[in-house]
């Protein structure tokens, strides 16, 4: 017996059909492909049926609808048509089935099948195709529709049904398709945006700017003492779970991996709990003498100041931001106002040092002397913390 299995292009049938003759039968059709799986166009289909009667050397049509059809054809259904197979098409077998045997069959799924999973109802239509001797290429056709539906079932009982479960052994709610929802976790980054960083950038000072803008030019340090960063960072919280108490940890790096090699600072900023989208900024001041290294500060060069949120997280990969900054070595004399300060030969000799407050807005200059000291320079200025700028560039920070 030869099966013929054929993915085909549909064409009109121009007969009528009859029912089964006497003696004929089919029954108990049922799909024994896997249930709930996903199946494409060119998958082996399998279902099985029940059959009796003397069909001798003709043809049985079987066809497949996704669906319940009374009276389905390969013309109005051809859109939910799954198989169809042409048995003993070429009569070389002589079928006889005095008593019901079962019949297990496959086909392949045809090529108008998209992606589809085994559930709900399928149609079974059955043609018997008996040729009529002697009239030449005329035949009768008797057929008979049979129905099956796929069980429900819940493998893991979360109320959405195999059929539509994308993780049917995994319990999930039907708005995600019955898989499970992504455990609730922290998931703080650096917001490089509202991140805000001040201090000295080439030859300007104060640089006042995102974290973002930062990243375009280097940033000054001098060793062994100058001027801070004034660091403003703002972390947020975009998970969907509260962080714990986290901490922010600062590095000097000759590229843009935290390691051994790096100067550590002894700054480390704490991180108070943080509900999900929420956020906080954490300020800090930072200079040269924090970062160490084997009892070293760093030599001038230029650095990568890394900024870490130490915390394990749902997304690692945004727990860090680097900004460019450059350790540039400078005498003391050149750093304060003193009686050997570079701007001054004598104690009579004056010299401009202008005022900034913390921000980097600009508020006025003083004349000095090296006789004057800090109090007579802030005489008048109010309370708080101040940068104060030398006509040389240097800087030093004043509280008031």
């Amino acid at each position: 017996m030869k099966k013929i299995t054929l993915i085909i292009s549909l064409f009109v049938l121009s007969y009528s059909f009859a029912q089964l003759p006497a003696g004929y039968d089919v029954k108990d059709f049922i799909v024994t492909s896997t249930p709930n799986k996903t199946y494409n166009s060119g998958d082996r289909f399998d279902f099985q049926f029940k059959i009796k009667g003397n069909y001798g050397s003709n043809e049985i049509r079987l066809e497949v609808y996704e669906g319940n059809y009374s009276n389905p054809s390969t013309t109005s259904n051809s859109n939910n048509l799954v198989s169809y197979s042409r048995w003993n098409r070429e009569g070389d077998n002589n079928l006889n089935f005095p008593s019901f045997i079962t019949k297990n069959w496959w086909s392949a799924l045809g090529s108008n099948v998209g992606a589809f999973r085994i559930s709900g109802a399928f149609t079974l239509k059955i043609t018997y195709v008996k040729y009529i001797s002697g009239s030449g290429n005329n035949y009768n056709y008797y057929s008979k529709v049979l129905h099956y539906t796929v069980p429900i079932s819940d493998s893991d009982g979360d109320g959405v049904s195999d059929g539509y479960d994308d993780c049917p052994n995994q319990p999930g709610p039907a708005s995600n398709r019955g898989c499970p929802l992504p455990a609730a976790k922290a998931d703080l980054y650096i917001d490089e945006i509202a991140s805000n960083i001040i201090g000295e950038c080439g030859s300007t000072f104060p640089c006042n700017e995102s974290y973002k803008n930062a990243k375009t030019h280097r940033y000054s340090l001098y060793n062994p003492e100058g001027n801070d960063l004034s660091l403003a960072t703002v972390v947020f919280n975009k998970g969907n779970a509260a962080s714990g108490n986290n901490k922010i940890y600062y590095y000097l790096s000759l590229d843009n991996k935290i390691d051994s090699y790096d100067f550590k600072s002894t700054i480390v900023s704490n991180l108070g709990p943080l509900s999900p989208n929420r956020g906080t900024t954490v300020n800090e001041l930072m200079s040269i003498y924090e970062f160490r290294k084997n009892g070293n500060n760093p030599s001038a060069s230029n650095y990568n100041l890394i900024i870490e949120i130490k915390v394990d997280d749902k997304d690692n990969s945004n727990n860090t931001f680097t900004i460019p900054v450059r350790v540039t070595a400078k005498s003391n004399s050149t750093i304060s106002a003193s009686p050997q300060n570079s701007n001054t030969s004598n104690n009579t000799e004056s010299y401009k040092i202008d005022i900034y407050d913390f921000s980097g807005t600009f508020l006025k200059s003083v004349k000095m002397n090296a006789s004057m000291n800090d109090k007579e320079l802030m005489n008048g200025m109010p309370s708080g913390l101040f940068i104060l700028k030398n006509s040389d560039g240097t800087t030093r920070k004043i509280v008031n």
